[in-house]
């Protein structure tokens, strides 16, 4: 990944193409392969001395939260767009179609569609989930207020509100935590 994103290529987190890295078999290394990772271990780690540093480190026990984990994964994007989804499992459905197409079009922004758990069945959201995976989007199934919250700050550029219709007070509550761009109800 460090070479490709040396070369000004893109590599974005898609996990419904998940990576298998070999890590040998179950008996021990011989001597002669141990070396020979020794070394390319420090040829790597001279090579790519200045990108490393620039990286997350991982703390002694191994755990990064959530947090952490996601200012890794995003570390390249240069925009985060979340867009707040809300409406009839049809609408829902549209707009994730067409969030999909925006993500595969623009591999270096980070696009995120956030639908409230009281949206759609849960045949509803595994559809959702199968559009987004593989376009690289990311979907977040939670209350908007809570995870805006939560996730604060560098986590969002832009939030797209497209709940704006709502008669239920939550665009306060969302216009409090982001600068929004509004637009109606598909």
């Amino acid at each position: 990944a460090m070479r490709v994103e040396a070369s000004g290529a893109v590599t974005r987190l898609v996990t419904s193409h998940p990576l298998l890295h070999h890590r040998g078999g179950t008996s021990a290394p011989s001597a002669a392969t141990l070396a020979l990772a020794q070394r390319s271990r420090m040829v790597f780690e001279t090579r790519w001395a200045s990108d490393l540093t620039r990286r997350v480190v991982r703390p002694a026990d191994g755990v990064l939260d959530e947090i952490t984990m996601l200012e890794a994964r995003d570390r390249l994007c240069r925009q985060r767009i979340v867009h707040v989804l809300a409406g009839t499992s049809s609408q829902i459905t549209a707009a994730v179609t067409e969030l999909a197409a925006m993500a595969r079009s623009r591999p270096r922004d980070r696009i995120t569609v956030l639908v409230d758990p009281a949206y759609g069945d849960v045949s509803a959201r595994e559809s959702w989930h199968r559009m987004t995976q593989p376009a690289g989007a990311e979907l977040v199934i939670g209350d908007a207020v809570m995870t805006l919250r939560r996730r604060s700050g560098w986590w969002s550029s832009t939030v797209v509100n497209a709940r704006s219709w709502e008669p239920d007070g939550i665009d306060a509550a969302i216009a409090e935590l982001a600068g929004l761009e509004r637009y109606p109800a598909r």
